[in-house]
């Protein structure tokens, strides 16, 4: 007796130790380990009853489970060790019983999912050893022919399960991994959606010999270490196996929704909220790898995120019961991709999951889901900072163009209705379109966003979107946020915009589709034709809010101008945009008083200019003087525009002869450059400059008269001093708007005096080596002198020393354009179309000059720019398609061009050399999908500009 009773006091005392060291797991590690290895297993062996020793190890496993919790990234992991090294030593006592508990079950799945080998290996063996002890002792043969089939189901999942582990856990070798992976595609195609039968027992009832269901918590441990993989080979590879699979389960799902067989919940992996998370949280972060979407796997890979997503979408939308399920996914795309823990950010992989809402599918699914599952306000702005942020800042022109048609069709596709937007919401997404990509592929993103506006309105919505924005202006004018219904003021350029999307569709009704996919008539057009008058309160004060009008109307003037110029190089006729100014400008707000309240405006600052001491203009900071160079910019385009409208309209010509009077005014201020400051200076040349771009009224005003206006301009002097920010600004505006106005007068010029365009010649050579600071200024000029060259080309070509001449003028402008650090694509091609005339290239002594020149924009494009490439391809083929037989002295040079091949950039910088394929819209999508290689081939797309690879 007294010996039972020292061992039961020892044991009592063990088992107190033991549990203080497993409480303190995480302060005293080693102590818990030095327990695990030598009191533990005394413990285990000091009562042979196994009913004891159950009872034991179930209370150090409660005490396990009372403890753990996940670790933050300051924990120590190696406690973790300690703490599942007791695990693997009591689990072989009771392993039925021990393995049942559900905390355990967590702490094993965590194991098994963590990064550390350690870790995964301790869990893997934990679940080994339970599975092994309760396989040996399972005997199916004496069972029903029911329950024999069930206990053979959990033995046959878990032993590929567990076989697929073994590998997976353990190796990395890609050979080997494949081996086990037509498993793992068994279990997911099995489990990811299980159709409910009420004649079959469920896959997975729970199983007297084994307690653990199969759940994606644990083949999520398979996942995560595949997805993680080093070799980018592999992880795009079993990506889009897993992938494969899962979209071909819910294709099959889908089949079945005809014959209305409903989902069991319970056993399906696609309803757990473990798999959308795995998908949202891990699979995109996972696909945010640009090294995934290289080389010839971009199309096809890109095509694969797109279709996997889109029935994942489709699936929740239809079985899930969460609300928010669009919310959360736009949400998890600005994590995965630009997130804190994003190493990377793949415009590819923020394409395709952005496209999702160009599939039909899920348009379709949209239709049928409630308005709670569907993106709200905030998802609407987050997908706008996207874009116009991340994308429109940093990403190439051809991303951009695809991510803006994807955002359109997240609007217009009925994930929202405009209705359930605030005004100030509308006007933020709507601004993020540039004005070009509205009319781009037949005004097919403009004719969406129109229906999308002129849907009816949602019930219980008292204002429509005219009295809203009636509401807005006025607040506007008023400069008061309270007067706006939605609470928010307006700028002007959003203001433009939303009255910019108060126009009409007319269609033909006579004419067929063009395109059954996206529905588009020909002969569409758009007519901008509402009196601004009827969109202002009544009780305006016009003379009062005379300066905010003009700042709107300028914008809105800007937006129509853009949209004008836009149409007009559209290719396709079938798209059509028409303002009716007379129409618009009827009532109160008319021309006659637009052009009078632009004229206040800029005659308020001429009156100040022959006085810059005066103590207002002085005590006005540099926000202030910034804001006011602003309103008088806006006032001079709007007398442009409405002198324009009014002789168009109406024959006067008042307004044209006022704007006149202006033009010498400003003229007389860039004369006297030493009677003015730096600010007027070049606040005038601005002017003149935003008048000359308008060439109606270039043509109409005797201010713009080459032998008036161009002395003038190559005698003013833009190497001035300046000192501070405002001064630096005003000085690279007065240099560039020179040039800006310079080359408008020109273009518009019939003929130049032949002294007048030598003295431009010697200007802009000398200027050139000052110019490379600023690419705008330096465009303008080069823009210049190829006009000139243009008109003195032959007189040049005859002169006796013409190559040495020619180098020097070509050196001159080729360092420039490589000192120049930005280099936009109308540098480029302005460079371009200036070295390489016809007159220079059809010369025959001119023969070696230009072979060299083209060899050295071929080298620097081949390894810099393809852009140049595509330019200088396009300038030769001018010349060569009016004169054929010229094009055999430099077959050379055609050869080398015509075997050149666009290269690609992959994150590191480098170049590969292939051809990218358009990847663009859901017909596109469909296409890509569905094409063979020769027809993929064919879809080559152009080449970009410039943007597409370095901006």
């Amino acid at each position: 007796m007294l010996l039972q009773y020292q061992v039961k006091t020892f044991e009592d005392k063990c088992m107190e130790i033991c549990i203080d060291a497993i409480t303190k797991w995480q302060e005293e590690a080693q102590l818990l380990r030095a327990l695990a290895l030598h009191i533990v297993p005394i413990l285990m062996e000091i009562q042979c009853d196994i009913v004891t020793r159950t009872k034991k190890c179930v209370k150090l496993l409660e005490m396990v489970g009372n403890v753990w919790k996940k670790p933050s990234d300051r924990d120590n992991i190696v406690s973790y060790y300690e703490l599942l090294y007791v695990v693997c030593i009591v689990i072989p006592k009771a392993p039925r019983e021990l393995i049942g508990d559900v905390k355990l079950q967590t702490f094993v799945c965590f194991a098994l999912q963590h990064k550390d080998a350690l870790l995964r290996k301790q869990g893997l063996h934990v679940l080994k050893m339970a599975f092994s002890h309760c396989a040996l002792v399972s005997k199916p043969q004496k069972l029903h022919l029911l329950e024999r089939r069930q206990e053979e189901e959990w033995l046959d999942t878990w032993q590929t399960f567990l076989t697929a582990s073994d590998v997976i856990q353990m190796h990395h070798e890609q050979h080997l991994i494949e081996q086990v992976w037509p498993h793992i595609a068994g279990l997911l195609t099995k489990y990811l959606i299980v159709i409910q039968n009420v004649l079959e027992p469920q896959l997975q009832e729970k199983s007297d010999q084994w307690p653990v269901r199969l759940t994606f918590d644990w083949m999520q441990s398979l996942l995560m270490r595949l997805f993680a993989h080093d070799n980018p080979v592999v992880k795009r590879l079993f990506i889009s196996n897993f992938m494969e699979t899962c979209v071909g389960a819910w294709q099959v799902w889908e089949g079945q929704m005809s014959v209305c067989k409903n989902v069991d919940r319970d056993t399906s992996f696609a309803c757990t909220s473990a798999f959308q998370r795995f998908v949202l949280d891990y699979l995109l972060r996972a696909c945010n790898d640009p090294v995934l979407f290289k080389h010839a796997h971009r199309t096809r890979f890109q095509t694969l995120v797109a279709d996997f997503l889109v029935s994942f979408l489709v699936f929740q939308l239809a079985e899930y019961d969460q609300v928010h399920v669009l919310d959360e996914f736009v949400a998890a795309v600005n994590e995965a991709i630009f997130g804190e823990a994003s190493n990377s950010h793949s415009p590819d992989a923020l394409l395709s999951m952005l496209q999702v809402f160009q599939f039909p599918r899920l348009k379709c699914a949209a239709s049928s889901a409630p308005p709670k599952m569907l993106l709200s306000e905030a998802a609407v702005d987050q997908l706008r900072f996207l874009v116009d942020v991340h994308a429109m800042q940093s990403f190439s022109q051809a991303t951009r163009t695809k991510m803006l048609r994807a955002l359109s069709h997240a609007l217009a596709g009925g994930f929202i209705s405009a209705s359930t937007l605030s005004l100030s919401a509308l006007a933020r997404v709507h601004c993020v379109f540039p004005v070009c990509s509205l009319i781009a592929d037949d005004g097919e993103i403009m004719l969406q966003l129109l229906a999308w506006m002129k849907a009816p309105t949602a019930i219980g919505k008292s204002s429509s979107a005219l009295t809203a924005l009636t509401s807005a202006l006025q607040a506007y004018l008023n400069c008061e946020a309270k007067g706006n219904s939605e609470g928010a003021l307006l700028s002007p350029p959003q203001l433009s915009r939303l009255l910019l999307f108060t126009a009409e569709v007319i269609r033909d009704s006579n004419a067929q589709p063009t395109d059954k996919h996206l529905g588009h008539q020909s002969n569409v057009k758009v007519v901008i034709r509402t009196p601004l008058s009827a969109l202002l309160p009544t009780s305006l004060d016009f003379e009062l809010h005379s300066t905010l009008l003009v700042l709107f109307v300028a914008k809105f003037e800007e937006q129509i101008q853009e949209l004008l110029d836009s149409c007009a190089s559209l290719s396709s006729q079938s798209f059509t945009f028409v303002f009716q100014c007379k129409d618009f400008y009827s009532g109160k707000v008319n021309c006659s008083y637009l052009f009078r309240s632009a004229m206040k405006v800029v005659r308020l600052w001429l009156d100040k200019v022959p006085s810059p001491t005066d103590i207002d203009v002085l005590e006005c900071g540099d926000h202030e003087r910034e804001d006011a160079m602003k309103l008088v910019e806006s006032a001079a385009f709007l007398l442009s525009r409405m002198s324009t409208h009014k002789m168009n309209t109406t024959g006067e010509l008042n307004e044209m002869s006022a704007l006149n009077a202006v033009c010498e005014e400003l003229k007389r201020i860039v004369a006297a450059t030493a009677n003015h400051s730096l600010y007027d200076l070049a606040l005038a040349t601005k002017c003149l400059s935003i008048i000359g771009s308008n060439a109606t009224a270039v043509d109409s005003l005797p201010a713009f008269e080459n032998e008036r206006i161009l002395p003038l301009l190559l005698a003013l002097d833009t190497s001035r001093r300046y000192s501070g920010k405002l001064d630096a600004k005003c000085a690279i505006g007065l240099a560039t708007n020179k040039w800006v106005l310079h080359c408008n007068v020109m273009r518009s010029s019939s003929f130049i005096d032949t002294k007048l365009l030598k003295t431009t010649y010697d200007a802009c050579v000398e200027a050139l080596p000052t110019a490379g600071m600023d690419p705008l200024a330096l465009s303008q000029m080069v823009n210049v002198l190829s006009l000139t060259l243009s008109q003195l080309a032959s007189p040049l070509a005859n002169c006796p020393n013409v190559i040495e001449q020619l180098d020097g003028l070509f050196e001159g402008i080729w360092m420039a354009y490589t000192d120049s650090k930005a280099k936009p694509d109308s540098l480029t091609r302005a460079v371009i179309t200036c070295v390489f005339q016809p007159a220079f290239l059809l010369r025959h002594e001119l023969k070696g000059t230009m072979k060299h020149w083209i060899a050295k924009f071929i080298h620097f494009g081949s390894r810099h720019r393809p852009n140049v490439i595509f330019h200088l391809a396009c300038r030769l083929c001018q010349t060569w398609r009016a004169q054929p037989a010229s094009a055999l002295s430099f077959a050379d040079e055609l050869v080398e061009l015509l075997l050149y091949k666009e290269p690609v950039i992959d994150e590191k910088g480098s170049y590969h050399r292939t051809l990218a394929l358009r990847f663009s819209g859901s017909k596109d999508l469909y296409q890509l999908a569905t094409a063979t290689p020769r027809q993929r081939q064919s879809k080559a797309m152009l080449r970009t500009d410039s943007c597409g690879w370095w901006c």
